[in-house]
């Protein structure tokens, strides 16, 4: 599986720097992927799954910009793990890291990171309730407003 999931993102990442994959697309990949793990996770989580995504939410760490994109990478990493799927979680990685390496710039309004942890946490609660479709829809519009702060659309 770590073979498959770097020679797909040595695919992607050569793909961005050709410029044949712009951020947009690359939002749209993740909306298609995640937006449906979510709905998956809200039906299939563990206790374990439940406390991986609060981990993430919570973990203390400095405030650097790398320090945060990891952040709120690990709890989309955790949402993949809670779905249920190893090919998604293999699927979205490599998208991650070409979006951290190409295109991610600083969250560094206080407002932006509080944006990111209270959509987390909102999308946390309905994974833990079982809530699917609310929860996809809560995931849907955090990747939006992502894309729009990443400059992606």
């Amino acid at each position: 599986p770590h073979l498959t999931a770097d020679l797909l993102e040595t695919a992607v990442a050569m793909l961005a720097a050709a410029h044949d994959v712009t951020p947009d697309e690359l939002f749209d990949m993740r909306e298609l992927l995640e937006v449906r793990a979510t709905t998956l996770a809200a039906r299939c989580r563990t206790d374990t799954d439940l406390e991986a995504l609060g981990r993430a939410i919570d973990e203390p760490g400095p405030v650097e910009r790398l320090a945060h994109f990891e952040r709120h990478r690990r709890f989309h990493d955790a949402v993949m793990v809670a779905a249920g799927s190893p090919l998604l979680q293999m699927m979205t990685a490599p998208i991650y890291r070409v979006i951290e390496a190409r295109f991610a710039r600083p969250l560094e309004a206080p407002d932006e990171l509080d944006r990111v942890d209270d959509d987390h946490r909102r999308i946390l609660g309905l994974i833990a309730g079982g809530s699917a479709e609310e929860a996809g829809e809560a995931m849907h519009a955090h990747l939006r407003w992502a894309r729009r702060v990443y400059g992606a659309g």
